[in-house]
This record gives structure tokens, sequence and C-alpha cells, in this order.
């Protein structure tokens, strides 16, 4: 049986470190990042909600969920890729070269069209659940499953360049024996994503400002820790 190709201490250790080693870099880049997603998901949302004024305040209905998600999968697939071709640099030690960011933006056709597959088999379960329950959140479970396991098909297309179906393909083989230690650290990001919403309910602008803060520097975090274990992947198999 084959090694796993890294362990969870490994990838805090290494994220910390090039965090600390790129400090300001991470905080343009990623602030940037987090409030720009923001912009596009208040977009997005206006063409899959509907807000109602009732005696009990304003309710906010999702109707077309899946559409207002592949509307926010589209707008943001530009930004997604260059982050990660950053996060790559970051990973390997290399210095960004914006002129790099900017070349592999021709890529954009390809990382949109992957995009738009994880984001139709996640909205599916979503949609699902419209018609029933059981099977919406079975759908959901196979879809999460199988949206761990493609994990790295954005590095395979910004690295390898591959076909979308090609990337998700490899991403997918490659993440067998390490399947559950990526669920773990999904667990862990989930949680610290939920303490970190927690600030949002203290009405104070200086905490508004803390969770924008949290919260960038939680996807430098996920997106350098992603491409340590991708190039451990790599290597693993090689």
């Amino acid at each position: 049986m084959a090694n796993q190709s890294f362990t969870v201490g490994e990838v805090f250790r290494f994220s910390w470190g090039r965090i600390k080693s790129n400090f300001w870099l991470v905080v343009v880049v990623f602030t940037s990042t987090y409030l720009l997603s923001r912009g596009i998901y208040s977009v997005s949302e206006s063409f899959g909600t509907t807000h109602v004024k009732t005696h009990f305040g304003t309710i906010t209905h999702v109707r077309w969920f899946p559409i207002s998600l592949l509307i926010y999968t589209i707008l943001l697939s530009p930004i997604s890729l260059a982050t990660t071709k950053i996060a790559l640099s970051i990973c390997d030690g290399a210095k960004v070269r914006y002129s790099e960011v900017l070349s592999s933006l021709r890529l954009v056709p390809k990382f949109m069209l992957c995009d738009v597959i994880i984001a139709l088999l996640l909205g599916s379960g979503v949609a699902l659940m419209r018609v029933n329950q059981v099977l919406g959140i079975l759908l959901g479970l196979v879809a999460d499953f199988v949206c761990l396991r493609c994990l790295f098909w954005n590095y395979f297309i910004v690295d390898k360049e591959l076909l979308p179906i090609a990337a998700l393909r490899v991403s997918y083989l490659a993440t067998k024996i390490d399947f559950w230690r990526l669920l773990g650290l999904a667990f862990i990001s989930l949680i610290f994503m939920g303490l970190f919403w927690l600030i949002t309910l203290i009405h104070n602008p200086l905490a508004k400002v803390v969770y924008i803060v949290c919260s960038s520097f939680m996807a430098a975090f996920v997106a350098i820790g992603t491409a340590f274990i991708y190039r451990r992947l790599l290597n693993n198999h090689a």
C-alpha cells in the first residue's frame, strides 16, 4: 500500500510558515480576493433570491439557487485562477511574477468550464431537495464526496494545463489514498469558518473588519495548504 502523502501537522506548519514569510503579499492578495468575491456574490444573489417584507422583518427566499451559484462561479473564475497561480508560487518559494499570473488567464475557459461542472454538481443536490428531501440530501453527499476527491482540479489546470475532464479525473484518482485526511482538513476549516462567523454576531464595525481579516487569512491558509498537498500528491504519484 502506498504511503499517505501528508500529515495534518505538516500542512498547518507549512501554510503558517509561508504566510509569515509572505505576510504583506498574502494580506493584499487574499483580502482583495475576499472583498471581490463578496461583491460578486451580491451580484449573483440578486438573480436567485427575492426579499419579502413581513411583520417579522425581511425574509430572503432562494428561488433559483443553482442559477445564482452558476453566475457566481462564472464571474469568480478569473479571480480564482489568479489566486491559484499565486498560491502555487508562494508554495514553491518562488517570486510572484504578475506577468505570469496575467499570462495564465488564457486558461480561463478551461478553468471556467471545470468550475461550472463543480457548481452544477453541488447545486443539483439543493435543487433536488425541492422535489424530495431525502434524495436531495443523498445526492448532496455524493456531490460533496466527488468534489473533495476532485479538490485539486484547479491546480492541475494552472500547473499542467490539463483539459477540464482530465483535471477532474487525475485529481479524483490522486486523492484515493488521502481522502480521509482531506476530509479531516475540510472539517477543521469549516470549524474555523464557523468560529469566525460568530464574530459577525457582534454589531460593531470593528467586528466586521476582524471578520474580513480572519476570513482572508483562512482563505490564504487553505489555498497555500492545498498547493502544498498538491505538490506532495505529484511527488507521491510520479
